[in-house]
């Protein structure tokens, strides 16, 4: 399958595991000969209608070009043309994303014996999304500068022993771009004391030095676990809702390219158990990022509840299993702390206002993502799930493309400030905010898919 019908598939993965039911397309599926019988008894035995539509799309992506095409003609006939023309509308927000993306010869309408590369002339047309002609080769004298950075620009002046680096998040510069760009750097030098300058495309991260950013560019970008508690003992009530949370939670991560681990209903010494055990995994020295979930009740400031009602500290007993000194693998990478939980009891009312060094690296490249101040409830719908875990994987999911992870907490503070209780319990007038905390030393963009990076 092309990459743009995966990336298409990908953006609209969430939709369908939400309203497609396999049972439904799996008897087309194979009329259409996209899957074999072999495959849909592996996609049956899965254990939910989710998990089916998960197995369904995993496998999807890997078989022929065809299936593609054949899989939105099985939804369109199965009743879920909206499932289809929502496919098709990411991909064409994809193609106009990228428009150096290739397109498939018989979308032409050239035969395709005709079809020949066109020579690239020496001044050049700049692609830019207002499409306005501004990429220019020009004959510079005399230049020594490799490149240049000016503030408010982003301006590369090339030269033969110029060097360079492409933000890794940048998502309007696509790898046909590059191949474009060493092209006429190839015909460019055959002249002598040829240079040119090229500003790219505005991008929001662009502007950002790659020393100023954290290396993201793994496959997969991340780890993440995240850890489920619903039932407690002790009289504890059930968090319903929260299977809304964690299936959210792990669709987005998978949408933005980590790897996920999800435990439920842990004890206390398993949250710790499984943490040191995540600590140790390999998985941790290959990816650029480390990202810890846990959706549980929380009583006091920084404390967590296990399933068996006994509860954790999050600073003292937690955080240091993450530690440079305890977890090499994530010395220098940023680690995201997610804790969905209580902090008190307390209600927001909507009219109410060792060696130094060693500390540093110990507690540095840290994010905690709380969904609510110290002392203070945390909000959570039965149905659709918690406040700050609704709006987090909305903004994420709509952002992570172009915004670093700070900014986007920013927007989820903003959203999850407007929401409110609309029932007629004690809490009906209740508000709630959310209270990240930093000791990030860089910019960090999660780079979802398509990163380019030439360097960290």
């Amino acid at each position: 399958m092309d990459q743009i019908h995966r990336d298409a598939l990908r953006r609209t993965r969430v939709a369908l595991v939400k309203d497609l039911d396999v049972n439904i397309v799996c008897d087309e599926l194979l009329s259409q000969d996209i899957f074999t019988p072999l495959m849909i008894e592996h996609i049956m035995v899965e254990g939910t209608r989710n998990d089916k539509v998960c197995r369904l799309l995993n496998t999807l992506v890997e078989i022929g070009t065809n299936a593609y095409q054949a899989f939105l003609n099985v939804l369109q006939t199965t009743g879920y043309e909206f499932l289809a023309n929502q496919i098709v509308q990411n991909e064409e927000m994809i193609r106009r994303e990228n428009p150096f993306i290739s397109t498939p010869i018989q979308e032409t309408n050239q035969p395709a014996e005709e079809i020949h590369p066109s020579p690239i002339p020496f001044e050049l047309r700049n692609y830019t999304s207002a499409g306005q002609s501004s990429f220019v080769g020009t004959q510079i004298q005399n230049s020594n500068s490799s490149s240049l950075e000016a503030s408010g620009s982003s301006t590369i002046i090339y030269s033969r022993t110029s060097e360079f680096s492409l933000p890794p998040s940048c998502r309007h510069v696509h790898e046909a771009v590059l191949g474009l760009w060493f092209t006429c750097i190839s015909m460019l030098e055959q002249r002598e004391n040829t240079a040119f300058s090229y500003s790219w495309p505005y991008c929001s991260c662009c502007k950002t030095h790659i020393f100023q950013r954290y290396t993201m560019d793994s496959d997969p970008r991340g780890a993440v676990l995240i850890i489920n508690n619903r039932r407690f003992a002790n009289n504890h009530k059930e968090r319903l809702g929260t299977e809304q949370d964690c299936r959210n939670l792990k669709l987005l991560f998978e949408e933005l390219g980590f790897h996920v681990y999800v435990k439920e209903d842990l004890r206390s010494f398993e949250i710790l158990r499984d943490c040191k055990d995540f600590a140790k995994d390999p998985i941790l020295a290959k990816v650029d990022c480390m990202v810890l979930a846990v959706l549980s009740h929380g009583t006091a400031d920084n404390v967590i509840c296990g399933a068996d009602a006994k509860m954790i500290n999050v600073m003292d007993e937690i955080c240091p299993i993450f530690s440079p000194l305890r977890c090499p693998y994530l010395s220098g990478k940023p680690k995201m702390y997610i804790f969905n939980a209580c902090r008190g009891d307390s209600f927001y009312l909507p009219n109410e206002v060792g060696g130094y060094r060693s500390q540093v690296l110990e507690n540095q490249d840290i994010l905690f993502c709380y969904s609510t101040f110290p002392g203070y409830a945390s909000y959570r719908d039965p149905d659709r799930g918690s406040w700050f875990v609704q709006e987090f994987v909305e903004v994420f999911r709509e952002q992570a493309n172009e915004e670093h992870v700070i900014d986007m907490l920013t927007e989820v503070n903003k959203r999850v400030s407007q929401k409110n209780h609309t029932d007629n319990s004690l809490e009906a007038s209740c508000v709630q905010i959310p209270c990240p905390a930093t000791s990030l030393t860089k910019k960090w963009y999660l780079n979802p898919l398509g990163a380019i990076s030439l360097g960290h």
